[in-house]
């Protein structure tokens, strides 16, 4: 019963290691973005995007945002932020710490464009 404990939390371990977190963010004019990335091993991970209205006028209802060819679409915002739905994908191209990438916010016939990194 030990060496099973033992085993249990030895795999438990190894996965946590094989885990690792990145937070992508940036600012603009308008917006702040945050984008966290959890990979695992060399080609799985999940993400989580954060888009934030830090403008001073009165916050747009809906936004269109662009991130990479993989995270796109027509978003409503709750007080001004939208905060995405968890995603995951195997066998993909995970993004690197020294990654950077573009994101692109249209609203209103406005449009901003910020370069998030990781911090």
């Amino acid at each position: 019963m030990k060496k099973i404990l033992m085993l249990f939390l030895l795999s438990i371990l190894l996965v946590a290691c094989n885990q690792n977190r990145i937070d992508f963010t940036g600012e603009g004019d308008h917006w702040d973005v945050t984008y966290h990335v959890k990979t695992k091993g060399e080609n799985s991970q999940s993400s989580n995007l954060e888009i934030r209205y830090t403008g001073d006028d009165t916050p747009p209802e809906d936004i269109h945002f662009e991130l990479g060819d993989e995270h796109n679409g027509n978003v409503s915002l709750d007080e001004g932020t939208y905060k995405g739905s968890p995603s995951q994908c195997s066998g993909c191209n995970i993004a690197r710490e020294s990654q950077e990438f573009q994101m692109i916010i249209e609203w209103d016939d406005q449009e901003e464009m910020i370069e998030l990194s990781s911090e």
